[in-house]
């Protein structure tokens, strides 16, 4: 059912840059804890001092789990198949095949410390099924950019043909926050028909649409927020060139 095992990824062995960044968060957690009321503020009412220790409450925690984050997934194990995933940790098996996939959300954020100096690449791929079923990869496990490369043109393969037999039957296709119809793209009230797309391409994170004839983009959508973004980018270069043929 799964065919041939292509790869195999693993816990990523060493996250040092997590012990600093949980002692940050918890220490910093602890003295917004405790700060107003070891230093009271007597501008500040009793409902501004409860939230602050709320919300530092919140950055404790934080700061606490993250470290144990790293020794919870240290046995976790991530096998690609030629037609699906499975995931394995803490006992527990997750399976789901390419053609299960409904949606892919991929999202990577760059993270800096020390001045700018130390550049870390968070990453975190989310795969949900029709069913409901859902599986998450994120930064944790090793080599996760190359992992999260290969689900997404996995996902995609499988995803296109789908999309495209739906659309051919007069149905529309969600990819949150767009809408793709037989007629063109949707955004709330704003439109694209199909003749009028010029393109779309990725630049500082964010999918960009364009219309023949705009000095802008038509639409700008976060890619990690946006559903199925490489599936879309594919949908959108056929229909170019569909068009210019």
């Amino acid at each position: 059912e799964l065919g041939a095992r292509l790869k195999t990824h693993r816990a990523a062995k060493v996250k040092l840059w997590l012990i600093p960044l949980g002692v940050v968060f918890t220490v910093g957690g602890v003295f917004t804890v405790v700060g107003p009321w070891l230093f009271p503020d007597a501008r500040a009412g009793l409902g501004t001092n409860i939230g602050v220790s709320v919300l530092g409450l919140f950055v404790l925690l934080l700061g606490v789990m993250t470290p144990l984050s790293v020794f919870r997934n240290r046995n976790r194990v991530v096998y690609v198949h030629e037609h699906g995933i499975v995931q394995e940790r803490g006992g527990k098996t997750e399976q789901v095949l390419w053609d299960e996939v409904a949606t892919l959300l991929a999202d990577r954020v760059t993270l800096k410390q020390a001045g700018g100096l130390v550049t870390h690449q968070i990453a975190t791929f989310k795969l949900k099924t029709n069913t409901g079923k859902k599986l998450m990869l994120d930064h944790l496990l090793a080599d996760i950019l190359s992992l999260g490369e290969h689900v997404e043109a996995a996902v995609t393969r499988s995803l296109l043909p789908r999309v495209q037999a739906r659309l051919a039957k007069g149905e529309s296709v969600d990819f949150s926050p767009l809408t793709v119809t037989s007629h063109g793209l949707a955004r709330g009230k704003q439109t694209l028909p199909w003749e009028r797309l010029a393109g779309a391409h990725v630049a500082h994170g964010e999918v960009r649409i364009f219309g023949h004839g705009e000095p802008t983009a038509w639409t700008k959508v976060r890619y990690g927020s946006l559903t199925n973004a490489q599936a879309l980018l594919g949908l959108l270069s056929s229909r170019v060139k569909a068009e210019r043929s």
